[in-house]
């Protein structure tokens, strides 16, 4: 893996093939990262898409509960 420090140095000594061809292969590194970042973040978002349906179901149930009239004796009213 290239590094910075190679560029700058090929750039000095005026290796500018070289130099291309490093700078190249740096951002080709950054981007692949990048876009390993996006696949891991879009495959998240995909699972996290999931498990708030399941937790709505869940509060539908209890909002239904909490819903229901309370049944009230003679004595409390």
């Amino acid at each position: 893996m290239s590094e910075v420090k190679d560029a700058i140095d090929q750039l000095a000594a005026k290796q500018y093939d070289q130099f291309s061809s490093t700078v190249s292969d740096l951002l080709m590194d950054r981007l692949k990262g990048r876009i390993d970042n996006e696949k891991y973040a879009v495959g998240q978002s995909i699972f996290a898409e999931d498990e708030p349906e399941e937790v709505d179901a869940e509060l539908d149930s209890e909002d239904q509960e909490l819903e229901q009239p309370e049944e009230t004796s003679d004595e409390e009213v």
